[in-house]
C-alpha cells in the first residue's frame, strides 16, 4: 500500500503497513504527493520531538478507515466514517482499541468522537457517543455509556474516565449481573467505581427486579468479594420481637474498613458498633477489605477452625490478604455477644483498641476447579494460618453491671485441609486467650479443635468438629469466661447451581444435650442470593441477601477485534 504522504513522520509510518478502503481518488493522491516535499522538514522537526519523553505511547495505527484527511505538521487526522484506531501504551504494557463511527483529533493530545464508539481497554469494554479521549493518560467523557468495570456493568448519561482506571458516572446505574433484565441493580446520583470492584456512590436506590427496595445518601461497597445484606433486613426472635440490623461501611478497601451496625427490637434498647481497622503495610489493591472485628466482637470465645471460613464456603483471602498487620478501635454500646449457656449478655466497649497480625505458613492452593473467592466443590490444600492479638479496653456488661478494663491476648493457629481419602479431609486448630483485668484479676483459655468433613458429593458436605476449652484464674466478666467445655459440632451442608441448604448442630458433651441448632436455605440466582435462616437457642428466624461478585458473560467482557 502506498502512503498517503511521503513523509517519514511516526503516523506515516504506521500507516505504510496497514490497509485501508481505496476511496481515495488519484486525483487526491497527486495532490497529497506534491504537498509532501513541502511538509517533509516541518514533519521531521515532528519526529525528532516525538522520540523524546515523557510522551509514551510508541505506536498509533489507523488500521481501517473509509476517508481520511491528514495533517502532518500537526499531527490532526479526521475521519468523517468509520475507523478503528490501535493505541500501544509501552508504560503500562497495554493496547487500547477504538472503534468509531467517526474520529477527528491528534493522537498526541486528544481524539474526538461525534458518533458512536466501542472502546476496548484492558480494565473492560466502553461504549457510547461523542467521546473525548486523551491517549498519553487515558483519561476523557463519553455521552450515553455502558462500561464493563471491577467485575461490574456501569451505566450512566456521562461516565468520565479519571486516572488510575476509575470510571465516574453520572444518573448511574450498575449490576453484576449478566442477564439483560437483571435480578438487582444500584441507580444512582453519582458513581464512582474502581478497577478494584470499589464502588461509591450518592443518592442511591437499590433495586430488586424491577422493584425498588431501599434507598441511601451514599453508598460504599466493594463488588469483588460478595456483599451481605446492602440493605437492612428485618428478623425476629422471641426476646427481642421484630428487629431490624442496619449495618454498612463509611469505608471498605484493600487497606482499610470502617464499619457501623445498628440493632432495632422491640423489646430492647437499641444497640449500635462502630469499628475501624486500618492495615499497617500496603495489600495489594484486590486484597478484601481487613474485616475481622464484627465476628470476634460478637462471639469472643471462638475457636481457630470457627474463625476461619468452612471448606464449603471457600474464601476471598489469599497469601497476600492474609499476611498483613491491622490495627483496629472498636466502639460499641450494649452489644449482644455469643454465648452458649446465656442468650442475654450485652457488652459496651468504652473503647477497645489493638493490633492483630495474620501469617500465612506455607503457600496457599487452588484446586483444580477452583477460582480465587469461589466456593470450592472438594476439600482442598491450604496453607497453615496464625493469627496474634494484643488488645486494651474498657468494657461494661450487662446484665450483670460488671465495668473495669482489660489488657487482652488471643493467639491461633490452624492446619489446611489436610487429605486421608479422597473424599475425606481434617483439619486441626488450636487456640489461646488470656487477660489481665483492672479488679488485679487474671484469667485464661486453652482452646484445641479438630473438624474432619467428608464430601459425600461434589456439593455435598458432610462435616463434624470438636473442640475443648479450658480456662485458668479468674475474671470478673462472663463474656470472656469458659462456657461449654466439650463441644460436638455436626453439619450436612449441600450446595447446588440453584438451591442450597444447612444443617448445623452443636452439642455440649459434658450436658449431653443440644444447645443450639441451625437450618438455612437459600436460592442462588445469576449474581444473588436470597434465604432465610433460623435458629432454635434464639427461636429467630433471620432473612439472608448476598449480592455476588461479577460473573458478567462474555457479551458483556472485553472481546478484541
Amino acid at each position: 500500500m502506498r502512503p498517503l504522504v511521503d513523509s517519514p513522520s511516526v503516523l506515516t509510518r504506521s500507516l505504510t503497513s496497514l490497509r485501508r478502503r481505496p476511496t481515495v481518488s488519484w486525483l487526491a493522491c497527486g495532490v497529497i504527493c506534491l504537498a509532501g516535499a513541502s511538509v517533509r522538514c516541518t514533519a521531521q522537526k515532528r519526529l525528532s520531538a516525538l522520540q523524546k519523553p515523557p510522551f509514551t505511547l510508541s505506536r498509533v495505527s489507523i488500521t481501517e478507515f473509509g476517508q481520511l484527511i491528514w495533517r502532518p505538521d500537526t499531527d490532526y487526522f479526521n475521519s468523517p466514517g468509520p475507523v478503528r484506531i490501535l493505541l500501544e501504551d509501552t508504560v503500562r504494557n497495554e493496547t487500547i482499541l477504538l472503534i468509531a463511527d467517526d474520529a477527528e483529533g491528534s493522537p498526541n493530545d486528544t481524539i474526538k468522537v461525534k458518533g458512536k464508539l466501542r472502546l476496548e481497554r484492558p480494565e473492560g469494554l466502553i461504549t457510547g457517543r461523542m467521546l473525548e479521549f486523551r491517549p498519553d493518560d487515558q483519561t476523557g467523557s463519553l455521552l450515553d455509556a455502558v462500561a464493563s468495570a471491577g467485575g461490574a456493568r456501569v451505566y450512566g448519561s456521562k461516565i468520565e474516565l479519571m486516572p488510575k482506571q476509575v470510571l465516574v458516572a453520572r444518573n448511574a446505574s450498575a449490576t453484576t449481573c449478566s442477564l439483560d433484565r437483571p435480578d438487582f441493580r444500584i441507580s444512582a446520583r453519582e458513581l464512582r467505581m474502581s478497577a478494584n470492584g470499589t464502588m461509591k456512590a450518592r443518592d442511591v436506590s437499590i433495586w430488586l427486579g424491577g422493584t425498588k427496595v431501599f434507598v441511601l445518601p451514599y453508598f460504599e461497597k466493594k463488588f469483588g468479594q460478595q456483599v451481605s445484606s446492602p440493605f437492612p433486613l428485618p428478623g425476629y426472635s422471641k426476646d427481642l420481637g421484630l428487629r431490624y440490623r442496619i449495618a454498612g461501611d463509611f469505608r471498605s478497601d484493600s487497606k482499610t474498613s470502617f464499619d457501623y451496625d445498628i440493632g432495632l427490637s422491640l423489646k430492647r434498647t437499641p444497640t449500635g458498633t462502630i469499628a475501624f481497622e486500618q492495615d499497617t503495610g500496603s495489600p495489594a489493591e484486590d486484597a478484601p477489605p481487613p474485616k475481622q472485628r464484627a465476628a470476634l466482637s460478637a462471639e469472643p470465645l471462638r475457636s481457630a477452625l470457627e474463625s476461619e471460613s468452612p471448606l464449603m464456603q471457600g474464601s476471598t483471602t489469599s497469601s497476600r490478604a492474609i499476611n498483613r498487620g491491622t490495627f483496629y478501635g472498636v466502639l460499641s454500646a450494649n452489644a449482644p455477644v455469643y454465648k452458649r449457656n446465656r442468650t442475654d449478655l450485652r457488652v459496651s466497649r468504652l473503647p477497645e483498641a489493638g493490633i492483630r497480625n495474620s501469617y500465612l505458613l506455607g503457600r496457599e492452593e487452588l484446586g483444580v476447579n477452583d477460582e480465587a473467592g469461589a466456593r470450592p466443590r472438594s476439600p482442598r490444600n491450604r496453607a497453615w494460618v496464625a493469627n496474634t492479638e494484643f488488645s486494651l479496653g474498657r468494657y461494661e456488661e450487662l446484665p450483670t453491671g460488671t465495668e473495669t478494663a482489660r489488657l487482652g491476648f488471643r493467639a491461633d493457629i490452624s492446619s489446611p485441609a489436610i487429605s486421608i481419602f479422597p473424599r475425606l479431609a481434617v483439619r486441626v486448630g488450636a487456640t489461646g486467650f488470656g487477660g489481665r483485668y483492672g479488679t488485679g484479676d487474671s484469667y485464661a483459655i486453652l482452646a484445641p479443635d479438630m473438624e474432619i468433613s467428608y464430601m459425600l458429593r461434589t456439593d455435598t458436605r458432610l462435616g463434624a468438629g470438636y473442640s475443648y476449652q479450658k480456662g485458668f484464674g479468674q475474671t470478673p466478666f462472663l463474656f470472656d469466661r469458659t462456657d461449654v467445655r466439650q463441644e460436638l459440632r455436626l453439619q450436612y451442608s449441600v450446595l447446588g447451581p440453584k438451591w442450597g441448604y444447612d444443617v448445623l448442630v452443636n452439642y455440649d458433651l459434658e450436658r449431653k444435650r443440644a444447645y443450639d441448632t441451625m437450618l438455612g436455605l437459600m436460592r442462588r440466582f445469576d449474581c444473588m442470593e436470597v434465604g432465610v435462616a433460623y435458629r432454635t437457642r434464639s427461636q429467630g428466624f433471620n432473612l439472608i441477601l448476598n449480592l455476588l461478585p461479577g460473573a458478567l458473560s462474555s457479551r458483556h467482557k472485553h472481546a478484541s477485534h
